[in-house]
């Protein structure tokens, strides 16, 4: 299967100090748009696909759980802020305080030095609750895992094209989580890369059953030139392709 990712969007982040583009998208998290019912009927669905089990995967800083996932630049990119995707069980209000993050090479997390960042310093600029639940395939009613954002300014990093690792983890004040929900699709369990390290273990792909799954996020900055002059009507289009 082959599964492009399209996203042609201009956007502000809660946190930036400018408006930035929105460089890359990792990948959907709204399944049903608008599709809860009852007490918060109209917000928005984020459904485990057809044959998963997973609502999400733990990345809890205190353990410590990492997530990692990888991106594709195109051309040379001036990176100024992320946005992630978390949900602890039972938050009824923000419950994150803080992520750590690195950015590594193509060879992936852990192999060399990294780009920038480091896995001890919080660098969440801001949090907020989001319109979204996490629910089980049919649910419409399940409001206990409502996801929050998470936002990082990164100090206007260049990045050449080329392929590049992001690693994380997440500090909440709940017991449960915080945890990392997968991209998602209403039809098809998506398939990804995406890789977890569970304490002192080695890096490993990050599986719902047999499935390797990818991870939503968000990078927004400023592209080169080049890439300027190939965005049409202002929107920058980021694609990310998937093998399967």
């Amino acid at each position: 299967m082959n599964r492009a990712l399209l996203i042609v969007s201009v956007v502000t982040l809660a946190g930036s100090a400018a408006s930035a583009d929105l460089l890359y998208s990792n990948g959907p998290l709204v399944t049903h748009a608008g599709g809860m019912t009852g007490a918060v009927a109209g917000a928005d669905r984020s459904a485990i696909g057809p044959g998963g089990t997973l609502f999400g995967f733990g990345a809890q800083q205190a353990v410590p759980n990492r997530m990692a996932d990888d991106f594709v630049s195109d051309a040379s990119w001036t990176l100024q802020s992320a946005t992630f995707f978390t949900y602890q069980t039972g938050a009824a209000a923000s419950t994150i305080t803080g992520i750590t993050l690195q950015i590594w090479g193509a060879a992936g997390p852990g192999v060399g030095a990294p780009v920038w960042g480091d896995a001890t310093t919080n660098v969440m600029t801001s949090t907020a609750l989001s319109n979204i639940y996490r629910t089980a395939a049919t649910s419409t009613t399940d409001t206990t895992r409502r996801i929050q954002t998470i936002s990082v300014n990164l100090p206007n990093l260049n990045l050449g094209a080329g392929t590049f690792w992001l690693d994380w983890a997440i500090n909440g004040t709940l017991a449960s989580g915080p945890w990392q929900p997968p991209v998602s699709d209403p039809s098809i369990l998506v398939v990804g890369n995406s890789l977890q390290k569970l304490g002192a273990a080695a890096w490993a792909p990050a599986l719902d059953g047999t499935t390797q799954q990818a991870l939503p996020f968000l990078l927004n900055g400023v592209p080169s030139p080049s890439s300027m002059a190939l965005l049409g009507l202002g929107g920058l289009i980021a694609a990310r392709r998937r093998r399967s």
